[in-house]
């Protein structure tokens, strides 16, 4: 990641502060080694423009060809410079008061100036005058045609040690505040870090203006990126976005790394929120044309929470909490921003509890088995069915699969969940077996994460040597995303299982071309169509897409399912296209296990009774 290039004109003649030093080339002294320092600390690369003996800042300053003009006397005046300036010392030498300042020019850029302005508040008196005295022994090493400034300089560093003397016995508290500030900066990207921006916070926010406060909370999937580019690529992309946030900030704006992988802008705002979809969107378009080779997988990395200050609002930490609470809502949502409302935060709330009483309710059996009938498309007869998880949870009552899926995959329970159901759903058909059903089948789910497994189907084998049911009468079902990075174990697991007679669905077929390119990588027995397709029936478009991925299913000896059904006409087109089984609200809601089971007799005994 290459730095942003700053260049200044220098003083050849300030010494001890900045010199020329023909025999190196170069300017040294205090200065160049406190621009050096920052360099470091920062995104910024200060260079010298064309070190020489001759003083030139008047002339670079004139053409805008530098960006900030060192070692100025306050008796020195240059063009272009705009008045703004950094006071570096100050002190009294044979009775003449003398102070040294860096100018910035017009074409400095803003963030540097903020940036380089409040490195110098981090360095105390102290610190500059042991540099000075440092760097004044250091020259006295130096050749003799520098002896006459050598001994000029000495008597400005004597005084120099006598204001430092001052200033630390009387103003004592101005030396410790500056060394607090020196501690308020993030070393990797040179922004300043949670305590800087509470300090600014504390100055800039009060009671007449806060209600006109933002914080804008960039959070970045920094375990995403590594994963997928590696270490290097996550550093390099979290220098470009703080550049790239630097260089995007309004006057007032103060920007922070206030965590490893979120940045904060406190803004205000004059108007009730107008804009601020289009200021964020412009700030991501800036920080996502970082160039990758997975510039897609970066974009998505990237997030927004907005949180608006209230009356109340005083702890900054609880703030910044609530907007990377909506960034990474909106990360969770596959949005680029969320707004923090009362409603997201009551949701996140209920989240954050259900995550902590997820594992005992796995240990307390809250989680329960249901299944959603399939029927044949010619006499909708039941013929087999879906397993889905449920949570009975004690206060927050009946809660389907996608209030909890996310996150048990996150916290490292999605397997445990997964084998609980796969042992209830084998227990189910064995129960069904024992009953005399044997011609009804189950599909199960099982997470990439659980698929991804290298003991995957030992664990599957230990539940089946459990039961005595035909294992032909069990289905895996897959997506495309269970084939995920490296899919050599899912393909083994897949192949594993296949040989204990169980056979292999794959899910949402249709929803992506990585449907075909599964097609022909796994040993599939069923294709399960994607709902959206379903949704399209009734279309020109829609019945030849559907029509055709049935035939050519059929050709390659796979049986075909479609999912979603809720309307007449749908089945009715996927009977004329000779689809083998249906599911959907049209015929059957999920029902519990036991009463799945119960409805499962009573229909057989209809049917063997005539009834039906």
């Amino acid at each position: 990641m290459d730095k942003v290039i700053i260049y200044v004109a220098g003083n050849p003649n300030a010494y001890p502060l900045e010199y020329f030093n023909p025999e190196s080339g170069m300017y040294e002294g205090m200065i160049p080694r406190l621009l050096q320092d920052f360099s470091e600390k920062t995104i910024y690369d200060v260079r010298y423009y064309a070190p020489g003996a001759e003083d030139r800042r008047s002339s670079l300053a004139e053409k805008k060809q530098v960006d900030l003009v060192s070692g100025c006397r306050d008796t020195e005046t240059f063009a272009h410079t705009g008045g703004a300036d950094i006071l570096l010392l100050e002190a009294q030498s044979q009775g003449v008061r003398e102070q040294y300042r860096l100018c910035f020019t017009e074409v400095a850029p803003e963030a540097f100036s903020a940036q380089l302005r409040e490195y110098f508040m981090g360095i105390s008196q102290e610190q500059k005058t042991a540099l000075l005295i440092d760097n004044q022994y250091a020259s006295l090493k130096q050749q003799n045609h520098l002896l006459q400034g050598t001994l000029l300089g000495l008597g400005f560093v004597a005084a120099l040690l006598f204001s430092a003397i001052w200033i630390l016995t009387v103003k004592y508290h101005r030396v410790l505040k500056r060394e607090r500030e020196s501690m308020e900066f993030d070393n990797f990207t040179g922004l300043g870090n949670t305590a800087y921006l509470l300090r600014r916070f504390k100055s800039l926010v009060s009671d007449q203006n806060r209600i006109l406060y933002r914080i804008f909370y960039f959070y970045i999937n920094t375990e995403q990126i590594q994963h997928r580019s590696g270490q290097e690529q996550t550093n390099a992309f979290l220098i470009y976005t703080a550049s790239s946030l630097l260089n995007y900030l309004s006057d007032g704006d103060i920007l922070a790394r206030v965590s490893d992988n979120g940045f904060a802008i406190l803004r205000i705002l004059s108007h009730d929120d107008q804009g601020i979809e289009d200021w964020i969107q412009t700030a991501l378009k800036r920080i996502r044309s970082f160039p990758n080779s997975h510039s897609t997988e970066f974009s998505k990395s990237v997030t927004v929470g907005v949180y608006r200050l209230t009356h109340d609002d005083r702890d900054l930490n609880e703030i910044i909490f609530r907007a990377a609470q909506a960034a990474r809502a909106a990360h969770r949502d596959g949005a680029d921003y969320r707004m923090c409302t009362n409603e997201l935060l009551a949701s996140l709330q209920k989240e954050q509890r259900l995550q902590a009483d997820a594992k005992n309710g796995l240990e307390n059996g809250e989680f329960e088995l249901y299944i959603q009938f399939y029927v044949n498309t010619t006499d909708q007869r039941v013929i087999g069915g879906e397993a889905l998880s449920r949570w009975e949870h004690p206060q927050c009552g009946f809660l389907t699969s996608g209030a909890f899926i996310p996150f048990m995959e996150k916290e490292g329970l999605i397997d445990r969940l997964d084998f609980y159901l796969f042992e209830k759903s084998c227990a189910f058909l064995d129960r069904l077996s024992k009953a005399g059903i044997d011609d009804f089948f189950l599909s199960c789910n099982f997470s990439r994460i659980t698929l991804s497994r290298g003991d995957f189907a030992d664990r599957c084998r230990r539940i089946l040597d459990i039961f005595r049911f035909d294992h032909g009468r069990l289905i895996f079902e897959i997506t495309g995303s269970s084939m995920f990075q490296d899919a050599r174990v899912p393909r083994e697991n897949i192949l594993a299982i296949k040989n204990m007679g169980i056979r292999i669905a794959l899910d949402d077929f249709g929803e992506s071309f990585s449907s075909f390119f599964d097609v022909q990588e796994n040993a599939l027995d069923v294709l399960k169509l994607d709902k959206m397709l379903v949704d399209n029936l009734g279309t020109v478009a829609g019945d030849a897409i559907v029509h055709g991925m049935i035939r050519v299913g059929h050709e390659l000896g796979f049986e075909v399912f479609a999912q979603g059904i809720e309307q007449d006409c749908q089945i009715e087109r996927l009977r004329m296209f000779q689809c083998d089984a249906v599911q959907g609200f049209r015929f059957f809601y999920p029902f519990p296990d036991r009463e799945a089971e119960k409805k499962l007799l009573a229909l057989v005994s209809a049917e063997r009774n005539g009834h039906l």
